[in-house]
């Protein structure tokens, strides 16, 4: 009778052992996945923001030197610190401050073009006469759109479009 009853309980053990394992397993899960599109979430805000931070140096800039600032470095240190990273939270594009200066052939009525551009993953930047666009320089889709009408792919999301 003692080995069934220490059997009983061991089989009870094992089983109440298990089903928290799954129940662990599957929480964890769950809890990395939402970790993940939190992380991705922040990434892509953050770059946004750094968008935004060129936009008002740009504006800075040719408020001060009445002139477009001919290439990002240029706002560097003045305008800012330094070159602002760029982070997407999408795998194939790593982190990067990378700046591709883009002829004003990559504009398509006054937009960029996406079939024309590198799709480096860094920022990108064209002067066309008196229009400037700083923008994120890549063909992906944004995973976490700020609102259904903010533009789908990250090279929509231009910045500055300063027109003197």
């Amino acid at each position: 009778m003692k080995k069934f009853f220490f059997l009983a309980v061991a089989f009870s053990f094992s089983a109440c052992a298990s089903s928290t394992k799954l129940f662990t397993d599957s929480s964890s899960r769950a809890m990395d996945k939402e970790a993940s599109k939190i992380q991705v979430q922040a990434d892509e805000s953050q770059t946004l923001s750094f968008l935004g931070n060129i936009d008002s140096a740009i504006a800075a800039y040719y408020h001060d030197q009445g002139t477009i600032p001919p290439d990002i470095q240029s706002l560097v240190p003045k305008y800012l610190f330094e070159i602002p990273i760029v982070e997407m939270g999408i795998p194939s594009y790593r982190s990067t401050r990378l700046v591709t200066v883009y002829p004003p052939t990559i504009l398509k009525n006054g937009q960029v073009d996406g079939s024309k551009i590198k799709n480096t993953g860094g920022w990108g930047y064209v002067v066309s006469g008196s229009q400037v666009i700083a923008f994120v320089d890549a063909t992906a889709p944004l995973r976490y759109p700020l609102d259904s009408n903010a533009p789908k792919y990250w090279y929509q999301q231009s910045g500055a479009k300063l027109t003197p």
